[in-house]
């Protein structure tokens, strides 16, 4: 098992976070630039729903700019 954990300096870019035993950043975003940690493959139906999510949002945010 390969473990990772974000730890940006400035928390007001985390996104969102899960809990895996302590507090573990899965997302960072700010202005237009977003980043999440996960593997949408092994995630079940969740994965690339929320994959599917983050683009459609990305699209409107281009097309209202």
């Amino acid at each position: 098992m390969h473990l990772y954990a974000a730890l940006p300096p400035d928390a007001s870019v985390v996104a969102a976070s899960a809990d895996y035993g302590a507090q573990v950043v899965a997302a960072v975003a700010r202005d237009s630039v977003w980043a999440m940690q996960f593997r949408p493959e092994r995630s079940s139906v969740v994965g690339p729903s929320l994959q599917a999510d983050v683009v459609d949002r990305a699209d409107k945010e281009v097309r209202a700019s």
